[in-house]
């Protein structure tokens, strides 16, 4: 069962034109083909039809059975299929449609998240310190873009698709920190200890001088 929140449903139902039984411009074939194709689910079956045999009510019944990852992998290829039919048509998409379209990409992450979060937990990423900030490096190629947690010392991620990089919020390092991660501590130890030497052996030098017996 799917996580998809009652407002959710109003407003993919409007951007699918739902209200009379239809889905978008789809015959019983082709809806019947594209969900198929798009989600393996063959939702011609007496499983999908328990709340009415419309296109639209078999949608409603695929939303409510099925799981987060499903549903989400839906309704993106439905909205591509919306954007793709509306720009090959040339129409004129109203502002009203277009914010709907944004809000259906949102409610597709929000189902990835969630689906995520259930089967993953948390995963640790590597960490790179680099200039102002720290930043992580994509370690997972097929999520969406994921949420960040911190915990002490350890960052972990709730994971997604499409990460670039991206910067995260650092603290102050103390006094210690800069002097650890400075490159020429090595060698500025190094020195010191050749010049402790030096300086034993100049005065062992100068008390034997002192003292011939």
């Amino acid at each position: 069962m799917s996580s998809l929140k009652h407002i959710d449903k109003i407003k993919l139902e409007k951007i699918f034109n739902m209200n009379k039984g239809y889905v978008c411009n789809f015959s019983d074939r082709t809806f019947g083909d594209f969900i198929l194709e798009s989600t393996g689910v063959d939702v011609y079956t007496d499983e999908y039809s328990k709340d009415g045999t419309s296109k639209a009510n078999r949608l409603r019944t695929f939303w409510k059975k099925e799981s987060n990852e499903l549903t989400a992998r839906l309704i993106e290829a439905l909205l591509e299929y919306w954007r793709t039919t509306n720009l090959i048509s040339g129409k004129d998409v109203q502002l009203t449609d277009q914010n709907l379209y944004l809000e259906g990409l949102k409610i597709v992450k929000g189902l990835s998240k969630k689906d995520f979060e259930k089967d993953h937990s948390y995963q640790q990423i590597g960490i790179i310190n680099e200039g102002e900030g720290t930043y992580f490096e994509d370690v997972d190629t097929e999520g969406f873009d994921i949420g960040i947690k911190n915990t002490g010392n350890k960052t972990t991620i709730i994971g997604g698709k499409h990460i670039s990089k991206k910067v995260l919020p650092t603290k102050t390092p103390n006094l210690l920190e800069k002097i650890t991660n400075n490159q020429t501590f090595a060698v500025a130890i190094g020195s010191l200890i050749f010049l402790l030497i030096i300086y034993l052996i100049y005065m062992i030098s100068g008390v034997n001088l002192s003292n011939p017996n």
